[in-house]
Formats: structure tokens, sequence, C-alpha cells
């Protein structure tokens, strides 16, 4: 049933422009991202960047090692062993039972894009996409775009789900990996990750088996991200066991460095009532809230947090809009499955009172991190008041320790620069998972 579930949140068509998963046949023609893209640069929707420009060669050369691939026929082992009905009966107790697809071939090098916050990566892989739209009609292999901390979200939801199943006391999780890495490549064998980042242990220890099964599969993965693979879950706890994992990524991809000189966030026009920065930020949050809700309050509400089981208290909310303090949202135990959940459900957000930032209280920064990713990534508005401006929020040191802090705030400052221009708050709120 979980994976079932999953399977259909994968098959959804939604924009390939989204950061929500889609689903599209998959073609395409020699050149065609060089040409789509000199064709963008010509009518003016992209400006001149050598690096920019670099990038697209290896987006061709990956569209050409798509070219022809296929992922070969099904292939099934024994029946599972009827069970008495559980969300999971249809899996067996072993790996060799359950249906799987064999590629006809080794797959091909997948691309693995880092860069700078800003440079062009999603767009890159965004233009790759449309390019691949623009080949074969007909052609049988198919692919998935998703926010890397969707798709996690989605496997971590699975497994709870499976938790709970009477199944679970006799199979083994290595088992469940195994078969949702089998629902995966079935949907889609090309899959494309943008913000792929590794910052808990959760992920850290199952990406490893769920990506070689994924591959073993005939799974080719692109990327984009700010880290090199050698940086991807830098100082995280039982890192060694780790370190294959970032080994796999640098075998089974090409590793491609984007250094464009430009974040192409901070060139909009910034609209001053977004963020309230300083004394009285709040009071003038509470006049914004009055303006939207036409003077009335809002009410207490509580947020199913999907394949969780679990609620998120929603302190105020009114026509599509939510209302919470720092404190409640930054400083509890929540994670990227809340904060999403309240990013699809409501298309604004408050947040009053963000402090001064820094190495003394980084689990709430990292929180707040994760927060304006999920916001972004579904397009939701942020109205907040900030102890400074968001550049300067998070108060760098000398302390060793909180470099990766500082590194991962660089991003989510420049995000809050784009959610404060005209562009961003004139786009529509996504409401997909």
């Amino acid at each position: 049933m979980a994976l079932a579930m999953m399977s259909m949140r994968m098959m959804r068509s939604t924009s390939v422009l989204s950061p929500t998963i889609t689903r599209r046949n998959l073609g395409h023609e020699a050149n065609a991202c060089q040409r789509l893209y000199e064709k963008k640069l010509t009518d003016g929707s992209l400006k001149p960047d050598r690096q920019q420009a670099e990038a697209v060669v290896q987006l061709n050369e990956l569209g050409e090692r798509l070219r022809g691939y296929r992922v070969g026929g099904r292939r099934r082992g024994r029946a599972a062993t009827p069970t008495s009905g559980g969300m999971f009966s249809w899996m067996s107790s072993s790996s060799s039972s359950s249906t799987q697809s064999t590629p006809a071939v080794t797959p091909p090098k997948g691309l693995y894009m880092y860069g700078d916050v800003g440079s062009g990566k999603t767009m890159l892989m965004d233009l790759l996409l449309e390019s691949l739209e623009q080949g074969q009609p007909n052609s049988s292999l198919r692919k998935n775009r998703v926010h890397f901390n969707t798709f996690m979200n989605q496997i971590h939801s699975s497994i709870h789900e499976w938790r709970q199943t009477p199944e679970s006391k006799t199979q083994s999780k290595d088992s469940l990996i195994l078969s949702l890495a089998a629902k995966v490549v079935e949907v889609s064998p090309v899959l494309f990750f943008d913000e792929f980042q590794v910052t808990d242990i959760a992920n850290a220890m199952i990406l490893g088996r769920l990506f070689e099964a994924m591959w073993n599969q005939g799974a080719v993965i692109v990327s984009t991200s700010n880290r090199p693979p050698s940086d991807l879950y830098l100082d995280g706890l039982q890192r060694d066991l780790f370190l294959p994992t970032i080994a796999a990524l640098g075998e089974r991809n090409v590793v491609y460095n984007i250094d464009s000189s430009t974040d192409y966030r901070l060139t909009g026009e910034k609209m001053s009532h977004v963020f309230q920065v300083g004394k009285g930020g709040k009071s003038a949050l509470d006049t914004l809230w009055n303006e939207l809700t036409e003077g009335r309050k809002g009410e207490e509400k509580l947020l199913a947090i999907p394949g969780q089981g679990r609620n998120v208290m929603v302190p105020e909310t009114l026509k599509g809009i939510a209302r919470f303090s720092f404190k409640y949202l930054c400083e509890s135990n929540f994670g990227s499955a809340d904060y999403a959940a309240i990013a699809v459900t409501y298309h604004t957000v408050f947040l009053d009172e963000v402090p001064q930032l820094n190495a003394t209280n980084r689990n709430e920064a990292r929180r707040f991190i994760v927060l304006i990713d999920e916001l972004y990534n579904h397009q939701t508005k942020l109205l907040c008041s900030l102890a400074a401006e968001p550049h300067l929020l998070f108060e760098a040191t000398d302390d060793l320790s909180a470099q990766e802090e500082v590194f991962m705030f660089n991003r989510a400052a420049s995000r809050m620069s784009e959610m404060s221009t005209k562009e961003y708050l004139a786009k529509k709120h996504l409401k997909e998972p």
C-alpha cells in the first residue's frame, strides 16, 4: 500500500519546471540542449554566462548517453506468500521473490552537478528536461524530477507505514529497501534530484543501500547540489559508514563543478515589506496580517503530517495563511516532513521574531534552513520579522565546527533574497507534496 501510494505520487503529471515530481516520456535529439540554450540566449530568457555555457556541453553529453538506453523487461520470482492482508501483504519475505526490473545493458553514467548558490544549476537541469521533451515522443524510457528532500520524505514515509504492519516483524528492512528501489525504477529509470544534500544520519544510513539497489535495477541519477560528493554529510555522525556511498556517487556519475560567479537570485526587484528587520518588525507584521485577513483573528488548527502518524499544531491560520513564531517552529523538534506539509497547505506563512543565529543555536539554525528550503520549493510566500538582514542573520565565528552551518545558511540567505522579489511573489503556489 505504501509503495503503491508512493508510485501514485511519483506519477502525478505536473509542470516539468516545478520542484514536484513529474512523469514524461523521454526522448532526445543530438545537441537539443545546446540549441535550446542558444534559443533562450537569443530571446533574452537567459543571460550569457561562460560557466553555464560550458555546463551545457556536459548536459548534451548526458543526453547522448541516454539516447537509446532502455531498462530491460520484467522478471518475476516466485509468488509472494499470502498474508493477513496488511499494507505490505504483496511483498514476500525474500528480496528474490519480489518483481524486479533488470537492465538490458549497464546503465550509463549520470551527472552530479554542483556549485555555489544561485549559479544556475536548477535552471540547467530544467533546460535538459525541456530539451528531452522536444525529442522522440514515443520513447518508453521515463523520467522523474523531484526535490531531494521530497524524495527522501516519501522513502521514510513508506518505511514508517511498513513498520506499522505485521509483516515488518518477519521481513528485513533490507528487503524493504530492495522493493522500494524496484518500485522507484519501475516508475522512472531516470531520476533528476534537485538540491541533493545529506545532513542527518537517517538519510546517510539509508542512501547507500537504496542507491546501490536502484543502480542495480538500471537507474540513472542526475543531481544538482551545492556540495561536491566528498563534502556530503561533512562532520556527520558515523560518517565513515557513508564514505562508500560518496565513492559510489563518483563512480556512477560524471561529477561536474559549475563555478559561476553570479548569484542570479540576487538580481530581482526587492519588495521591502516582505522582511521586517529590527525593532518594530513584529508590529509591522501585525499590520500586514490585518490587511491580508481583513482584521480577523485566525484559528488554531491541527495539521496532519502525511505518512508520519503525527500532527503539527498551527497556532493561527485563516484564508490559506498561517502564522508561527520562530521559537515554536524552529526550537521544537520539527523536520522537513513537517515543514513540507506547512508549505503545501498554506500559500503564505508569517514567521515572527527570527533571532540572530550563530554556533550556539545551530540546531535552530538548521531547522530554519530546512524551513526556508521547503517554503521555497513550494513557492510559498514568507513574511517575517528578523533581527538582521538575511545575509547577516547567521553570525560567522572562528568556531570551525560551525562552518557547515555557515555554508548552508549562504544558500538559505540567497533563497530568502529571491523570495522577497516581485518575480517570486507573482509565482503560483505549488500544492503538490
